[in-house]
């Protein structure tokens, strides 16, 4: 979601190796594979989730969208 508070825990992610660049050969963190704890994970999700949920602007386009949706069948 655009401009939404974004949810990153560092200290959680770790790398399982160095990571090279495929052409360079040099150390690279974009080619470094990564663990992290997959409860943990699901649990953050399940946040961010929450928050996009009740975020005001999501809230009235739910309440827009819903509303266009019952114009049609009243008339």
């Amino acid at each position: 979601m655009e401009r939404s508070a974004y949810s990153f825990q560092e200290h959680l992610v770790h790398p399982e190796d160095s990571g090279q660049h495929p052409q360079s050969g040099e150390p690279h963190k974009k080619f470094t594979n990564y663990r992290f704890d997959p409860q943990e994970f699901k649990r953050q999700v399940k946040v961010m989730a929450e928050y996009v949920r009740r975020h005001p602007k999501f809230v009235e386009e739910r309440r827009r969208l819903r509303r266009l949706r019952k114009s049609p069948e009243e008339l």
